[in-house]
């Protein structure tokens, strides 16, 4: 009986240690891909790949990227490999092959390769953001009008509006003398009441209520707790068993309340014939156009599930975005006195010759503004890297080494934009920089904020005008200040370079 009891006991070891070594043989069939290949790349080791300090020490993914954009070019290699987890990436730094990937082989690499990502399993993810190349180009060929600068100019009114209430805010809680407000939940609050009110219809005034439910759901999707890392990895990893367990990218209460307001709305306009200038009741005008379901390349019907995806993901780019960047262009203004006096004094030069009025026309005389929020977005891009995936075999430039199909790449965006190469001193806020000669004297493809290509951004119109009008209702009647004891800034671990805690600054009314 003892004989038979640890010859079972054998057999069970051996299983478990035949099971662990195919279960990591399976993990790591990657890690020689780079070698083989020639290309120089950073080892990677089990189970985190080259993401130790990502996902242990809880490092800002940005600057991770950023310890690699160094090391291949201390090598002085037009790109390099590591490993996210188990998956290879391929990180391009020469500014070069950029058009390559972007532009002109385009064709080649039209999917963002997120690979935990499964549309046709979570609905509310199938925006233009996150869907493959096939069913990518009609919905931006659907969508784009929508952006289009007629489109943004009926929706000026609106945000300029929601710039009034800004103003407003500052006016009742600001005296002559100085005052400490939090501006991250300032301008949080301000996109907000802009993107409610654009891609809904609806007026939910956060800067008048900062508890509102709208600022509630939104804050949670963007919650970066230890369980919200579990489910990253495990979707990353074995994305189709945790699909298959009910992994979500997007929390249920997160769908459900977005599902839940747009169908309702939806429904609403429907029945009493409600029409407003907004992003909502352009998606309606296009679902209405066509009632059957498209099956092919360049026919698709916008369905609700769509017009809720779609709205959804203006709302994440819209308010985190723009919020983010206006948030930290009042630091680096209070920060820079006589940069904010010179944008100030520009901005009230131009108001004075149209009687004091913010028009659409005079904004784009605001040169100054303009260098403001391009240096804003170069130093604070929100999105830190560019994701592509091959979708056929490609030749990388220059070079014989030939990629697989689904080959993912990282364009560096925050690297990019701190390389002292582009841009001298790189940490100081200056933004002369954009002068016309100096951006002429600059490599192409080194300022990305909005990506670029047919897959760039769609609604950088509409977030540059959100964050201009905010900047002009916040500066005009109002000096900021830094506080006497600069507070440390941190940022989450994400791909998104999000603030991870308040940001404060001293602020009072001007005469």
């Amino acid at each position: 009986m003892g004989i038979l009891t640890h010859s079972t006991t054998v057999d069970t070891l051996f299983f478990l240690v035949v099971l662990v070594y195919l279960l990591y043989s399976l993990y790591t069939k990657d890690f020689l891909k780079w070698e083989k290949l020639g290309i120089f790349y950073l080892k990677p080791s089990f189970p985190f790949g080259s993401m130790y300090e990502l996902y242990v020490k809880r490092k800002p993914k940005f600057l991770i990227l950023q310890d690699f954009y160094w090391k291949f070019k201390a090598q002085n290699v037009p790109y390099g490999g590591y490993f996210q987890l188990n998956e290879p990436e391929l990180m391009i730094v020469d500014p070069g092959l950029l058009k390559h990937i972007l532009i002109t082989d385009f064709s080649s690499f039209q999917d963002r390769g997120l690979s935990s990502v499964n549309v046709d399993k979570e609905p509310i993810i199938r925006h233009l953001f996150s869907i493959d190349g096939a069913r990518w180009k009609p919905m931006r060929q659907k969508v784009t009008p929508t952006f289009s600068s007629g489109k943004i100019k009926f929706m000026f009114e609106t945000i300029k509006a929601c710039s009034h209430d800004l103003r407003a805010h500052l006016d009742s809680n600001l005296s002559e003398s100085c005052d400490i407000i939090d501006v991250k939940t300032m301008c949080e609050s301000y996109t907000l009441d802009v993107i409610g009110s654009c891609a809904f219809g609806l007026d939910v005034h956060c800067l008048r209520n900062p508890q509102d439910e709208f600022r509630t759901a939104a804050l949670g999707m963007f919650n970066r707790s230890y369980t919200t890392l579990l489910n990253s990895i495990v979707l990353k990893t074995c994305p189709t068993i945790a699909q298959s367990l009910g992994f979500k990218q997007i929390g249920r209460d997160t769908t459900r309340f977005f599902t839940q307001l747009v169908t309702q709305n939806v429904e609403y306009r429907e029945k009493n014939n409600v029409h407003r200038q907004d992003f909502l009741n352009l998606l309606m005008e296009l679902k209405n156009k066509r009632g059957e379901h498209g099956t092919g390349t360049e026919d698709l019907a916008i369905t609700m599930d769509l017009i809720v995806s779609n709205v959804f993901i203006f709302f994440i780019a819209g308010f985190h975005t723009s919020a983010f960047a206006m948030s930290l262009c009042l630091v680096e203004l209070a920060n820079n006195k006589q940069i904010q006096d010179k944008l100030r004094e520009e901005i009230i030069g131009v108001l004075k010759e149209s009687g004091g009025q913010v028009t659409y026309e005079n904004i784009k005389a605001m040169s100054y503004l303009d260098k403001v929020a391009k240096e804003t977005l170069r130093k604070y891009p929100s999105v830190t890297q560019l994701n592509r995936r091959s979708t056929r075999p490609y030749t990388l430039p220059g070079s014989k080494v030939t990629i697989e199909t689904r080959t993912r790449i990282i364009v560096p965006v925050y690297a990019i934009h701190h390389d002292p190469a582009h841009y001298p001193n790189p940490d100081v806020f200056d933004p002369e920089r954009f002068e016309p000669s100096q951006v002429a004297a600059r490599p192409p493809f080194t300022y990305l904020p909005f990506g670029d290509g047919p897959r760039n951004c769609i609604g950088l119109r509409f977030g540059t005008l959100q964050f201009k009008l905010g900047i002009i209702s916040a500066l005009c009647h109002h000096e900021f200040l830094p506080l006497d004891t600069p507070e440390e800034r941190n940022y989450h671990p994400d791909t998104l370079m999000m603030i991870a805690a308040n940001v404060r600054l001293r602020a009072r009314k001007l005469n």
